[in-house]
């Protein structure tokens, strides 16, 4: 599904410890968003092209009284594998940040009802696959991971030399349930989101050179894969959390 976008869319120390630990934890394994420069030039690498999408997941109910919203501690992540990605390919999460000590600094509420992250890759021309996702929760006491039963089927895409391509949004759509009265998210599953008028109003505003560049090109759309899914869930070692000493 193709079309072309012509304009722009539109204890104190005890208690800070434990906090940053459980951070860290959630957003281990986590890197910056690999964005390209806010200069970058368009079609000034050859045999490359460049990729938009993004990913994001629910917020949730608010909780009682703070208002808080759980899915808040929660994140999706895909992975794409492609050429010149190497074993591991690349890694695009809803929940992106460089340091665990700088906890939902850099999300951003794309609306009142999701989170997550903008990405704009720079990748050699050829054939693509979205392969994987894992869902990721943050319980306080511990985290929560989601994934498929069974893998979903490969959502392909190409990259032309000097295309600027908008993919959609990859978006975690979680399943919440309550906790002592507050909400928080228990599962989830993947779905495919055209989201390209509210994604390049974003994404244009920081790189307002891939005006009218834009060739939106979505991934199949609605839930991917089937329904069934495997959880775990991994309590974190509060042996590790001491009180300081003055």
């Amino acid at each position: 599904m193709s079309r072309r976008v012509s304009d722009s869319c539109t204890s104190r120390e005890r208690g800070w410890i434990l906090s940053a630990v459980v951070v860290a934890a959630l957003t281990a394994g986590c890197e910056t968003t690999g964005n390209v420069d806010p200069g970058y030039v368009p079609g000034s690498t050859p045999d490359t092209g460049l990729v938009l999408l993004t990913v994001t997941n629910d917020l949730g109910p608010p909780a009682p009284i703070s208002g808080v919203r759980s899915g808040n501690a929660a994140r999706i992540d895909f992975v794409i594998r492609g050429p010149g990605l190497g074993n591991g390919g690349l890694r695009v999460s809803s929940y992106v940040e460089d340091s665990p000590f700088k906890a939902f600094e850099r999300r951003r509420a794309f609306d009142e009802d999701v989170t997550g992250q903008y990405y704009v890759h720079e990748l050699p021309a050829g054939r693509y696959e979205v392969q994987t996702w894992r869902i990721v929760v943050n319980h306080g006491i511990g985290y929560l991971d989601v994934w498929p039963r069974t893998p979903p089927p490969p959502l392909a895409f190409d990259v032309v030399a000097g295309s600027v391509i908008y993919l959609g949004d990859l978006h975690g759509t979680l399943r919440f349930g309550k906790m002592l009265g507050f909400p928080r998210a228990e599962s989830g599953r993947p779905e495919v989101r055209d989201a390209a008028e509210r994604d390049l109003r974003l994404i244009l505003a920081d790189y307002p050179q891939l005006e009218g560049r834009v060739t939106i090109s979505l991934l199949p759309l609605g839930p991917w894969g089937r329904d069934e899914v495997k959880t775990s869930f991994t309590a974190y070692d509060l042996d590790l959390y001491v009180p300081i000493e003055k």
